[in-house]
């Protein structure tokens, strides 16, 4: 009975190992808690517990209620993206309404909320957008995001007006896991095993910076590296991501999709390549079809005057937006 007693023996090490000792390694990237005001612009809504962060740009002075664009980011993300592309929007008259999806950006890090396009079109809702009473809204979704803001239009087609997805597909985010590891993931030591390998070896600065440089297909900036890493730092990140991954999605039908859509592509992306964009084309034979030359998986930050002009010159025909009011006659504005 002794080999009994040493498997017993070997049994508890292993059990102590994976319940204790994540307590007591040592991290490497500090944790911060969300800030109370990460941009001039960030507003929050809560809802059944989850914490939701968002940035509303809405233009002033204009004849009637302005087109909406809403915009979701892609995997490890977050409104920090599109930076650019929702200047441009708002300069073009365009009101513009960015999220960050839970467990990224300075979103919740909580449980996932049960029903998230619910969720989504609620702050739709709360922002007086997407009503029947309101003109439908556009949404655009990068990677990732693309398969969410897809859902999203296949939930409530008569609500959306135009579809842009951006380096992503329908089925982008679909995957899930099995109960089992969703239970496994769930518990404490396990969330902790996961933090301490993300903080020491995936959100570092040297990490972060050899992922851009082959999402974008060049050099990186400290700004676009702080950009990216800062929001993966706050406490609580790696295990949600993970819970979040684990949980499945299902894709949205392309039939369900009858709107205008535009695929906006990198040409040279090495994390979706081309033929995930020419797969989604053919799903969706009415849509529009944009290869931007020479760009990678984040094309709106490295080709942005490109990127714009296509978005734009797609929207001004399928969503124009009001126009500046015209001073009265004799008034100088």
């Amino acid at each position: 009975m002794r080999w009994l007693r040493y498997l017993l023996y070997g049994l508890l090490s292993l059990v102590f190992l994976y319940a204790v000792l994540p307590y007591v390694l040592p991290r490497g990237t500090p944790s911060i808690e969300i800030p109370a005001q990460p941009f001039v612009d960030s507003q929050w809504r809560t809802l059944d517990s989850v914490r939701w962060h968002f940035r509303l740009d809405e233009p002033f002075g204009l004849q009637s209620t302005p087109q909406t664009v809403l915009m979701v980011h892609g995997f490890g993300g977050s409104t920090a993206n599109f930076e650019s592309t929702s200047k441009a929007l708002y300069a073009a008259n365009y009101r513009v309404l960015r999220i960050d999806l839970p467990a990224f950006g300075y979103s919740t890090r909580g449980p996932m909320p049960a029903d998230e396009l619910a969720q989504l079109w609620q702050i739709a809702d709360d922002m007086g957008m997407g009503q029947a009473s309101f003109q439908p809204i556009v949404l655009l979704g990068h990677s990732m995001g693309a398969g969410v803001v897809s859902r999203m239009a296949a939930l409530h087609p008569e609500r959306v007006r135009a579809l842009v997805l951006v380096n992503g597909g329908l089925r982008m985010g679909e995957r899930g896991g099995s109960l089992w590891s969703q239970l496994l993931v769930g518990l404490p030591p396990s969330q902790q095993w996961v933090d301490w390998y993300a903080r020491r070896s995936l959100f570092t600065p040297e990490h972060t910076a050899e992922l851009l440089r082959s999402a974008r297909g060049n050099e990186p900036s400290a700004a676009d590296i702080e950009a990216y890493l800062k929001p993966l730092t706050v406490a609580g990140t790696a295990p949600a991501i993970l819970g979040r991954m684990l949980k499945p999605q299902a894709a949205a039908q392309a039939e369900a999709l009858t709107m205008p859509v535009l695929i906006l592509w990198g040409e040279k992306d090495q994390w979706v390549p081309l033929r995930a964009g020419e797969a989604a084309r053919e799903k969706l034979p009415h849509s529009e079809w944009v290869v931007i030359e020479g760009a990678g998986h984040l094309p709106m930050e490295t080709h942005a005057a490109e990127f714009e002009r296509s978005l734009l010159d797609f929207l001004g025909r399928v969503a124009p937006t009001s126009v500046p009011r015209e001073p009265a006659k004799g008034q100088v504005e």
